[in-house]
């Protein structure tokens, strides 16, 4: 039987694939990030791990996976695994001229090296078609715009960062800004199909892009397997995110005004973080007399680390400025912690059946305040959005049937191509 051959080009890590990797560590990265953690290398963009494990299923795809990876000692390794194949390539993000050039003068490439990597793997490769996963990220994304248009180009959405209120409400420079959401039209300008279950997303492109455009509501597999016992709890609240600089800031507030009525709440900080930023929430934790509420945690080398971590608090406080709908939400509702959030275009859709989310209006920290303590002080709504969680997670998110949606849209694309 012959096989489609699909090519993914994305961005992602796991201990899997760090323990084929050979990999080096930058003593200057802590000097230009200010990290205070004793790594480097950590689990991100699970959804794409998630993804890969369904495809080992499907024996009528060729799966090959693009990716860069930071800290390569060599500029290409290559392995196969369980039927997948896999090319990582050293990012020119590892070059420390260009990251000092960034930080000082705020100069951004367009990633030459990275591109012909991948332009001359896809071109060895000679797939049916092309996955971009993440048009954003200009240091991966940037490649599909070289490839010739025999290759029909798939491209999903992680976020959409020309979505008119995206810098307002987003820790980025607008030089930064306006690079990367101009990379992110070109490439959906390149891109056949584009997959996103947004509506504005979709809206902004066929007004502004391509009256056209194909766009397919595929999902990513952003669906997690937990263990549900009960476990020992340290924390009241938790907030994490691969980098808190995305919404610390209402958290902050908001538990400013929750600790003047319940003195005792402990809230638990994990993600990413650098010098600077810590700096600046150690003031206002001390202006707001919360030093000994809040306890950061920084990063995990591990995606199942985070997990555990997550798991000693009770309640998961996680306000949202731009995201549709977080990773996080889906990962705190699967481990049974009850969600307190923020409206964001996609969080009210979580309520459509019941109330399954508290929701304030973002920048509203009274209100924000408000529903961490209706689930602090009331067991009876605790257990109930618990529970309306576990529901949401088990009807609206399955791996596997979203990655059998890629595949079939795999086929339809070809099918449509071939008429």
């Amino acid at each position: 039987m012959k096989k489609l051959k699909v090519v993914w080009i994305c961005h992602f890590s796991n201990a899997f694939v760090r323990s084929r990797l050979e990999l080096k560590k930058h003593p200057l990265n802590r000097v230009l990030r200010g990290d205070f953690h004793d790594f480097e290398y950590i689990d991100y963009a699970i959804w794409n791990t998630n993804a890969i494990r369904e495809f080992e299923r499907f024996e009528d795809i060729d799966l090959h996976v693009i990716s860069m990876h930071d800290g390569m000692k060599k500029t290409l390794q290559k392995f196969e695994s369980n039927g997948v194949h896999y090319y990582f390539y050293r990012t020119q993000d590892d070059d420390m001229s260009l990251k000092l050039r960034r930080k000082l003068f705020k100069q951004y490439g367009d990633y030459r090296k990275n591109r012909k990597i991948v332009a001359d793997l896809v071109d060895q490769i000679q797939p049916d078609i092309v996955h971009l996963i993440g048009a954003e990220n200009p240091n991966y994304s940037l490649s599909v715009l070289d490839l010739p248009k025999k290759y029909p180009v798939l491209t999903i959405l992680l976020t959409f960062m020309s979505s008119p209120n995206f810098l307002s409400n987003y820790p980025i420079s607008k030089e930064l800004y306006a690079y990367r959401s101009n990379i992110e039209r070109q490439v959906l300008k390149r891109s056949d199909y584009v997959c996103t279950i947004l509506q504005y997303a979709k809206d902004y492109i066929h007004q502004n892009i391509d009256p056209q455009k194909k766009v397919l509501p595929l999902r990513l597999a952003g669906g997690l397997s937990v263990d549900r016992s009960s476990h020992d709890k340290e924390f009241d609240l938790v907030y994490f995110s691969r980098y808190i600089n995305k919404a610390v800031d209402l958290v902050i507030e908001a538990m400013g005004l929750v600790c003047k009525t319940h003195p005792g709440v402990r809230l638990n900080v994990i993600g990413e973080y650098d010098a600077p930023l810590k700096e600046q929430l150690d003031k206002r934790i001390a202006e707001l007399g919360m030093t000994d509420n809040i306890v950061f945690s920084g990063s995990f080398p591990e995606y199942e680390d985070v997990l555990k971590q997550v798991v000693k608090s009770r309640i998961a406080l996680l306000p949202l400025k731009v995201d549709f709908i977080a990773s996080t939400l889906r990962e705190s509702m699967s481990l049974g912690l009850p969600v307190v959030t923020t409206i964001t275009r996609g969080t009210p859709s979580i309520n459509k059946d019941r109330e399954t989310v508290l929701l304030s209006e973002t920048g509203d920290h009274e209100a924000l305040a408000a529903n961490i303590m209706k689930v602090l002080d009331s067991e009876e709504l605790f257990t109930r959005l618990r529970e309306n969680g576990f529901k949401y997670i088990e009807e609206n998110v399955s791996n596997t049937k979203n990655m059998e949606e890629w595949r079939q849209a795999y086929y339809d694309i070809l099918n449509e191509r071939s008429k």
